[in-house]
């Protein structure tokens, strides 16, 4: 049974457990790593109630800001959070998971740090309900081409958002129009540790 098999599509989510299975610095890293990633699509899948196919989660971390978000496919469309109720016809959580997924984060950004590890400015997840895989992509200095460093916790995930197909344009097409944001560069994007 792989690490996320137990957050298959269902509606009785269970909270993950993780054991290390390496006493080492390099094992404890890892863990730790892999249980912060677990974490963040453990609270994503319960506020879905187990109904998403796939959850995209987009951080920064910026060292003095980090931020958050998530976007849930369900049954072929992309939703925001705050629409997600509409989107499986039920109720979801009050909190939203966006404060918890923040906190996760920064705790990444802490345990890089801690290891001496080279920090991402972002972190791009892409958890496949129906297959219970995870997929990371982590980006490193320096920003993409055309993004402020002001706006870019905003920009970056509304710009992987819109790749995705999300129609939500509103605020890439506002940095847009106030300069804020210019044409994308090269793509940065390298695999999570502990990938091939």
């Amino acid at each position: 049974m792989g690490l996320f098999d137990r957050f298959k599509k269902n509606n009785n989510v269970s909270k993950p457990v993780i054991k290390a299975a390496d006493d080492s610095p390099e094992g404890s890293f890892m863990n730790r790593l892999s249980e912060l990633q677990t974490h963040m699509i453990y609270i994503c899948n319960d506020y879905a109630k187990g109904c998403a196919d796939k959850i995209y989660i987009h951080g920064y971390l910026g060292g003095s800001a980090f931020s958050a978000q998530v976007l849930y496919e369900v049954k072929g469309k992309l939703v925001r959070s705050h629409k997600l109720g509409e989107a499986i016809k039920g109720k979801v959580h009050e909190e939203s998971p966006l404060r918890k997924l923040t906190h996760d984060f920064m705790e990444i950004y802490r345990v890089l740090k801690e290891a001496g590890q080279k920090i991402p400015f972002e972190i791009k997840m892409i958890y496949d309900a129906k297959t219970g895989s995870l997929e990371g992509k982590w980006n490193y200095p320096p920003l993409p081409k055309g993004v402020h460093e002001d706006v870019a916790p905003q920009a970056l995930s509304e710009l992987w958002f819109e790749e995705l197909g999300d129609e939500n344009k509103t605020m890439l097409n506002l940095l847009r129009q106030n300069g804020e944001l210019g044409p994308a560069g090269p793509d940065t994007t390298t695999p999570s540790p502990g990938k091939a």
